[in-house]
């Protein structure tokens, strides 16, 4: 049945979120009753199961408290250590450093000006309008009184759950460009899902002095913004085809003629030759990039989705990982020491200083009074002496 779905796929039949739509039959007519039966009721019972883990707020909620442990503090924010490398992972070039400062200058210097008008316009407001506006304040009351019906808390954990899941996402390098390391680059490009799902990666081999590519990366930060189910990468392009050099012998990849240059992975497969970023620049403005002729030409390629992945499959962890992990988070037991107890070969005995016992034998003292026996025989010869001589 295998090889009967895989020639229906290359046909273009179905695709595969209509394959669960189809019934055993019409995969295999020759199938008996009895075997499509328990394929069917096994479809449907993966099925409850996914809608059960999608909406059980326990199991979310324990998978969130798991997932916290892994996340791993990077240059751009916090990452998840299943997705990134804290000590190979992020950073930023010399051309994008320099181009954000100069934007955050021209940024700065606007925010004044707009300061500056803002006043003015204050200053100029009647005190007609004041007043106008100030007979809307009766019904500022309305705005304190709680939702009805334990609305509002019910809100309010809405809120928390997308707070949460939008952290989750940029922590899975979605809706962020990312700056990953050059072994690194190409293999996270057809990074899985914990699904196994493949989702779209767009790929920036930058050259570190271009002020183009710059320009490059900033419109790919706006745009991923955007487009929170297609993930954004860069890595520097030299590094990456010298370093992974196999991966890249295999996509064709030369430092001549791909470095800068556009990839674009959607399945694990780049799917359109390696595209020079100087036929997204403006030739009339100097030849910098145009964010619309990007975002166009990635959506026209199928580059952008909007569909995020589920909360419960942004972590790649496995179940016998994160249980390898809790055991070695686990703090180690101390055994308590045992206390030092003088050994006088009296059992029970819980002394913790040098001592005898009188009149008790045992293995390790005689029990008598004075220790040494040709002593105590003279000791006691001398006290039958004096009661012989208080006798006499």
């Amino acid at each position: 049945m295998s090889d009967l779905i895989a020639q229906l796929h290359s046909m273009g039949q179905f695709d595969n979120h209509h394959e669960q739509d189809i019934s055993p039959e019409q995969l295999d007519p020759t199938m008996a009753s009895c075997c499509a039966r328990e394929l069917e009721s096994n479809r449907l019972l993966n099925q409850r199961d996914a809608t059960l883990r999608k909406y059980d707020r326990v199991a979310l909620a324990e998978k969130a408290r798991k997932m916290e442990r892994y996340v791993v503090d990077l240059d751009f924010g916090k990452g998840c250590g299943c997705s990134y490398d804290p000590n190979m992972d992020g950073g930023e070039y010399a051309a994008l450093i320099q181009l954000r400062e100069e934007r955050r200058r021209v940024a700065l210097v606007v925010e004044e000006e707009n300061v500056y008008c803002a006043e003015e316009v204050k200053d100029n407001v009647s005190l007609d309008e004041e007043e106008d506006s100030d007979e809307d304040s009766e019904f500022d009351y309305l705005l304190d009184e709680p939702l009805p019906g334990g609305d509002e808390e019910k809100r309010l954990q809405e809120l928390e759950e997308l707070a949460l899941y939008n952290s989750s996402l940029e922590q899975h390098g979605f809706g962020l460009h990312i700056q990953m390391h050059p072994s690194r680059l190409l293999r996270a490009a057809a990074m899985r899902s914990a699904s196994g799902k493949i989702y779209p990666a767009v790929v920036h081999l930058f050259d570190a002095e271009s002020r183009l590519c710059a320009e490059m990366d900033i419109c790919l930060e706006e745009i991923g913004k955007k487009y929170r189910g297609s993930r954004f990468l860069r890595g520097d392009g030299r590094a990456v085809i010298l370093l992974d050099s196999m991966i890249a012998q295999h996509l064709n990849l030369k430092v001549n003629k791909d470095v800068p240059s556009i990839l674009c992975f959607k399945e694990g497969k780049l799917i359109i030759p390696p595209q020079d970023i100087s036929l997204f620049g403006d030739k009339a403005n100097g030849g910098t990039i145009v964010p619309d002729a990007v975002e166009q030409w990635l959506d026209y390629a199928g580059m952008l989705s909007y569909d995020t992945p589920p909360f419960h499959e942004l972590c790649r962890l496995r179940p016998e990982e994160e249980a390898m992990l809790d055991y070695i988070s686990l703090p180690e037991e101390k055994t308590p020491e045992e206390e030092f107890h003088y050994d006088c070969g009296l059992a029970n005995c819980k002394k913790m200083f040098a001592h005898e016992h009188i009149g008790i034998e045992t293995s390790q003292q005689s029990g008598r009074l004075v220790s040494d026996p040709e002593f105590a025989e003279g000791f006691w010869s001398s006290i039958e002496e004096t009661k012989l001589n208080t006798n006499a």
